[in-house]
């Protein structure tokens, strides 16, 4: 028991010494503390000034309204008749809908979206947003890159390479935010308004058609069979119709049962094949009164204007690193000064003893 107090006591010494030590040592250097902080504070205040790039905000508000979803029994038994599976839709929820439009098939198609101007936009993007210097860097290239190629297909290595790097450096240029209410906002900051306005809008377009498009992808799936369904059957019927008459002339003056024969097969066969098309038509009818109830409504509220909002690091953030920065540093001198002073002492025990 004595044996553990007295080892208690030496830690508590020990502890209380290095306390002692630093106090001692930061008192010794308190000019050094305020050396530190004017130079971190006035490089703060350089960059600031100085070097502190200017990003314009544009924003875009937009809602999603999910549809009523109509008599889907009706659809669901028609679409088990073409062997689709009906029973579940393709719900995406606005946590998705966030996640599409930083996913690199949106990207992509919103540089290359206007086949008019596709190597044109992209270029201009790489350069009013520098994104020209890293891909100089990234790829070791002596020259100043563009793209030659507009479809993905014929594109070479280096442009494929350059476009998946493109992408991860504009994803960090936006940002999403869902309200509860469902209400979004994507957010696109750049150094170039016309890049910041209009990528935005052509991300939230590219977002909407892929959503819609996915909604009723069954329900296209399915009018596709049926309307197909109703042209075959609406070519046997005018075959068949013109059949009839034609037998309805030939055998005009004839009063034979033989000769009748074709006509009366004829006349039952498009009899028949009007009772099926009367039905193809109102299957058809059905299916698009489903999918018109399926489609939501992709609706934007607000669309970003010029002048955009300028968006810069604030004077506070930088300071508050700044004496943060000075801070860390200063103890950092002090630590080491104090393991440089303790590594003596114990030199300077170990040759005395």
């Amino acid at each position: 028991m004595d044996d553990n107090k007295e080892t208690n006591s030496t830690a508590h010494e020990s502890v209380l010494l290095i306390v002692y030590r630093y106090y001692l040592e930061c008192k010794k250097r308190s000019r050094l503390l305020f050396v530190l902080l004017l130079l971190c504070v006035g490089g703060g205040l350089l960059k600031y000034y100085f070097f502190t790039n200017t990003a314009y905000s544009a924003t875009e508000t937009f809602t999603i309204n999910e549809a009523n979803g109509g008599n889907m029994s009706g659809l669901m038994s028609l679409a088990s008749q073409f062997g689709i599976d009906a029973g579940r839709g393709n719900d995406i929820s606005t946590d998705k809908v966030s996640e599409l439009l930083h996913a690199n098939v949106i990207l992509t198609q919103a540089l290359f979206q206007y086949p008019a101007e596709r190597t044109n936009y992209i270029n201009r993007v790489i350069d009013s947003c520098g994104i020209q210097r890293g891909i100089a860097k990234k790829f070791k290239l002596q020259s100043r890159f563009a793209f030659v190629h507009t479809n993905q297909d014929s594109m070479s290595m280096l442009e494929s390479a350059v476009l998946s790097y493109i992408c991860v450096q504009l994803n960090y240029m936006i940002d999403v935010k869902v309200t509860k209410s469902g209400i979004m906002q994507c957010t696109v900051k750049s150094g170039n308004q016309w890049v910041s306005k209009t990528f935005c809008e052509r991300l939230v377009s590219n977002v909407g058609a892929f959503y819609i498009a996915r909604k009723t992808q069954r329900s296209k799936a399915v009018f596709e069979l049926v309307q197909n369904r109703v042209d075959s059957i609406q070519r046997l019927l005018v075959m068949k119709e013109e059949q009839l008459a034609d037998n309805t002339d030939k055998n005009r003056i004839s009063t034979r049962s033989v000769g009748t024969l074709d006509q009366r097969k004829a006349q039952r066969e498009t009899v028949l094949l009007n009772l099926l098309y009367s039905e193809a038509i109102k299957n058809l009818e059905l299916v698009k009164f489903n999918m018109e109830n399926e489609t939501p409504v992709f609706q934007v509220i607000d669309r970003p204007f010029y002048p955009l909002e300028k968006v810069s690091t604030k004077l506070t953030v930088i300071l508050v690193v700044a004496i943060l920065i000075a801070i860390v540093l200063f103890n950092l001198i002090v630590y080491l000064s104090i393991l440089k002073t303790t590594f003596k002492e114990s030199l300077q025990n170990h040759l005395t003893n």
